[in-house]
């Protein structure tokens, strides 16, 4: 059962984010349809690291375009 958790999280980053992600870490028998509930944390734990480089951006007294233009980037 965690195998099978830890497969929908690699198929959720893997479809919903730019990382690359190596394919044998998932069965061949895995459909995408399985992985759907993964969906929300794979965007939760994106959103967080973005946010987290917008707050750090703006605590090194960085202006809001330029903070929010490198969290842009990092997503």
């Amino acid at each position: 059962m965690l195998r099978r958790l830890g497969e929908d999280l690699v198929m959720a980053f893997g479809l919903l984010t730019r990382l690359p992600i190596p394919a044998f870490k998932v069965r061949e028998d895995r459909k995408l349809g399985e992985a759907f509930w993964a969906f929300p944390l794979a965007g939760l734990v994106v959103g967080m690291v973005a946010g987290g480089v917008l707050w750090r951006c703006r605590w090194f007294g960085l202006g809001s375009p330029v903070a929010a233009f490198i969290a842009l980037a990092v997503l």
